[in-house]
């Protein structure tokens, strides 16, 4: 049956009799027409049950069937009615892409116009789009004059784009609208529940305390629904050419064995051990927490530059960054996890781009201009979203440093896609501005968890989120619109002296608001009273209090390269020679073993010369699992300079051992020596001190001024 006759049948079961000149008038032809069609359908259903199904009396055309039988055949056919739904032009290329991408043979043009109930050249048209997007997603499509068009890619690639479209379509205005007419997941996990396959990802994550960022949670949905999917049609793909070697008694492995092993059992399916493998290798590159050292051979150099850029932001912009450790921890595992999936192809588009880069542009400049150390230790380039993601850190850093700790009567949950992230800017700004008790930060997904959604009094959301308590939609930076909505909510909900600190535009018309709020809610002018001395008590106290800044707590540069430390007389020869004479400083010190001088040089042989981090300086480093005590840094001073290898910083004359007991207590110790090494002075006191004791000295003398600089800011 034609799409015409096939929707008049439905219209036929659904209201059992019809006149045939409605029916015309409908479908814009002629009653002859409709006649014609009612044959059809006759035959069909003659055939279908073997007996008389459809009569026309009197110019009405009745059904002749039962209520089972009309169940029976709306579930024999499918009302495809974009005849009477006009698609749009993406509606339609999104489409075409899943007819191409669900074939694996040729699809013709008028197969696609016949669908979807339009011309062939209305289709020619369309295709120019589908070509860029296929173009732009590395697709290549053959065309062919007799037979049509067909996607030329292998099975890998295959998951890979139907992956990429159901985004395109989720990520679109129209995602709904056009799911209701064609479910593209319906089509491609025909015999998977992608909803149990969440809920089965949900329990390992609970199980191992590992949280996906929710775009992270939906590709890997799909990415596991199509192996299911795939492995039931036993079509396998094999992902070891891409493996890295992840060990299996890490979190990661053993997380990513857990899923598949209850997808085994859940689905009845076989599923290959490179199975396992990639989901680790996702799990590892995109889970808010882990630690990813041990896989990233080039983590000191990922970490100084994270210094470095810092430093630069900071002489770009005027903040202090510098001494903000949560930032440059919270940086460095950032770009650490971010450069690790850019190398494999892993990359995302950032919702706040545009938001970042107009509310902080400096620092955005600042980034861009100073990102090609970070780009040549990942050996990636950096797109526009990424850089945003960078500068996402710099905005909470400015948030955190405006935040104020007083209590908060009112409880709340704070969403975003990732529960970390924005998340932690959305928690500094609402913390600064208001009286509240962060009760969660969640994910979106992990909502879903929480049924009585921790007693919460409503919910503070930067993602569309539903809930049985109020939700606030704002976004990652809270402007004033978004806290004045905040304000009223806590307002409607009874909360009073919720203020932390009042934006200076907009005190009085807050400070009205909440005293005219007072004077509602006190039942007594005793306690309207005490209730207004507090509030003007904190207004004042917003205006005299400046930001304190709190003194770090971490090792020092001076903590960590003493005197005992220090060879001022080297007379190596090779750069061998040289690494083994900066670990002898240590080990004779009881600082680190044997072991870990084996394996700095190691390092170098197999990874060549990336401890050279400057012009004649190296610090080489290994894994602190192969003999550290303590945190410590030595410094060897050569008489001539070695080569290692390293064509723009060679010969190198200064070699820092570093040796590290766990992956942050070095942090404040390495900004001060990066900082140093891009000070003349610094390598002349090396250069001319006597003893050791000299440049200590002076590492301390300079650690007192940037003390100073700090209690000044």
């Amino acid at each position: 049956m034609k799409q015409r006759q096939i929707i008049l049948l439905d219209i036929l079961i659904s209201k059992n009799i019809v006149n045939i000149n409605d029916l015309a008038h409908y479908f814009a032809v002629s009653s002859r027409t409709i006649r014609n069609d009612c044959k059809i359908i006759k035959e069909y259903l003659n055939s279908f049950f073997k007996k008389p199904c459809l009569e026309i009396c009197n110019n009405n055309i009745r059904l002749l069937l039962n209520h089972n039988e009309l169940d029976t055949i709306k579930k024999s056919i499918k009302v495809c009615d974009y005849y009477l739904y006009k698609l749009s032009s993406f509606e339609r290329e999104m489409i075409i892409l899943s007819e191409l991408i669900y074939h694996n043979d040729y699809v013709t043009i008028k197969m696609l116009a016949d669908k979807m109930c339009v011309s062939r050249g209305t289709i020619n048209k369309d295709l120019v789009q589908v070509k860029n997007w296929c173009h732009k997603n590395s697709v290549e499509i053959l065309s062919k004059k007799s037979r049509g068009l067909k996607i030329n890619v292998n099975e890998r690639n295959r998951r890979s784009i139907i992956s990429k479209l159901i985004k395109d379509i989720n990520d679109s205005s129209i995602s709904e609208r056009l799911n209701n007419h064609i479910d593209i997941c319906k089509r491609f996990f025909k015999n998977v529940d992608l909803m149990k396959v969440k809920e089965l990802m949900v329990n390992a994550e609970n199980k191992y305390q590992l949280v996906l960022a929710d775009a992270v949670f939906e590709a890997l949905t799909i990415h596991i629904g199509l192996s299911i999917e795939r492995n039931l049609e036993h079509i396998n793909v094999n992902f070891e050419n891409d493996i890295l070697k992840i060990e299996k008694d890490s979190i990661e492995y053993q997380m990513a064995e857990y899923i598949v092993s209850n997808i085994e059992s859940t689905f009845n399916v076989e599923m290959p051990e490179s199975e396992v493998y990639y989901i680790a290798l996702h799990i590892l590159g995109k889970a808010i927490l882990g630690k990813f050292e041990q896989f990233n051979d080039n983590w000191l150099n990922i970490q100084i530059a994270t210094t470095k850029l810092i430093k630069n932001i900071s002489a770009h912009t005027g903040y202090r960054f510098e001494n903000d450790i949560r930032l440059n921890d919270g940086l460095y595992h950032h770009l650490l996890t971010s450069l690790f999936r850019l190398r494999h192809n892993e990359r995302y588009e950032n919702p706040f781009r545009d938001e970042m880069i107009n509310n902080y542009s400096d620092i955005y400049e600042a980034v861009q201009a100073n990102i090609d150390e970070l780009e040549r230790c990942g050996k990636v380039k950096l797109s526009n979203d990424e850089i945003a993601y960078i500068v996402l850190h710099f905005a909470a850093s400015i948030e955190r440093n405006k935040q104020k700790s007083k209590n908060r009567p009112a409880r709340v949950i704070i969403l975003c896609s990732t529960g970390m992230g924005t998340s932690k800017m959305v928690q500094s700004r609402i913390l600064q501005c208001f009286q509240l008790d962060v009760v969660k930060v969640l994910a979106l997904h992990q909502l879903k968890q929480l049924p009585t959604y921790e007693n919460a009094d409503f919910i503070i959301s930067t993602v569309p989120a539903k809930a049985n308590i109020p939700v606030i939609h704002v976004s990652p930076l809270i402007n004033e619109r978004e806290i004045q909505k905040i304000s009223d909510v806590l307002m409607d909900l009874g909360f009073s002296n919720y203020f932390n600190e009042i934006p200076n535009n907009l005190n009085s018309n807050y400070l009205s608001r909440q005293i005219m709020h007072l004077l509602e809610m006190c039942p007594s002018e005793k306690e309207l009273e005490d209730n207004l001395k507090k509030l003007l008590k904190n207004k004042k106290d917003n205006m005299d209090n400046t930001s304190d800044r709190k003194g770090s707590t971490d090792l020092m540069l001076s903590d960590v390269l003493k005197e005992e430390y220090i060879s001022l007389k080297d007379d190596s020869k090779t750069w061998e020679e040289a690494v083994a004479h900066a670990g002898e400083n240590l080990l004779k010190n009881d600082v680190i073993t044997q072991d870990y001088i084996n394996a700095t040089i190691k390092n170098v042989q197999e990874m060549g010369p990336y401890i050279v981090v400057t012009k004649g300086v190296a610090i080489p480093h290994a894994s602190n699992k192969l003999g550290v005590a303590q945190t410590a840094i030595s410094l060897v001073r050569l008489k001539e300079g070695v080569n290692f290898g390293s064509e723009q910083n060679d010969p190198v004359r200064y070699v820092f051992m570093l040796a590290t007991i766990n992956e942050s207590s070095h942090l404040k110790a390495l900004s001060e020596l990066v900082t140093l090494l891009a000070v003349r002075e610094f390598y002349q006191i090396i250069d001319s001190a006597i003893s050791p004791k000299e440049i200590v000295d002076y590492i301390k003398s300079f650690e007192e001024n940037e003390k100073g600089k700090e209690a000044k800011y």
